[in-house]
């Protein structure tokens, strides 16, 4: 019998970092938001794995509002308040507990991040009505603006 059993060298395969793709995912999620102004979307992990997602949207059942030039959205549930309902933290889990998100967390949003196991949040775009980034940094959450 001839021919080589031998194993060919694996080629180097280039992945994103764990940051890189959890931001990815959060971006991903943003596409499925209802809202017309801007779509927003989240990803809380632990242990880089993740727990929980979200995007903005109207409640179930209720149809999204209208919106008539820059006016904020009346009826749409945050990415990050999405995310936390639907998050199944793990108590024993190690490592950091972090969100990722579209854009900056709102001050709203930034009351209920606060409230979790949530260290550090990574976000895109800057969100500047009402943006949570001070209440954030004083509730101790360590903020990261990814490019």
């Amino acid at each position: 019998m001839t021919g080589s059993w031998a194993t060919p060298a694996p080629t180097e395969v280039k992945r994103p970092g764990w940051d890189e793709y959890f931001m990815l995912l959060a971006e991903q999620a943003a596409k499925r938001g209802t809202c017309s102004r801007l779509q927003v979307g989240a990803v809380v992990v632990q242990n880089n794995r993740v727990v929980g997602t979200g995007y903005n949207g109207a409640p179930q059942n209720i149809p999204h509002c209208e919106h008539y030039e820059d006016a904020p959205c009346e009826i749409s549930v945050h990415a990050e308040v999405n995310a936390l309902l639907y998050a199944r933290f793990d108590e024993g889990a190690w490592g950091p507990t972090k969100m990722y998100c579209t854009h900056m967390p709102c001050f709203e949003c930034s009351k209920l991040i606060l409230n979790t196991p949530i260290t550090i949040v990574y976000y895109r775009e800057w969100y500047g009505r009402n943006a949570g980034h001070d209440l954030l940094s004083t509730g101790g959450v360590h903020i990261v603006r990814v490019p």
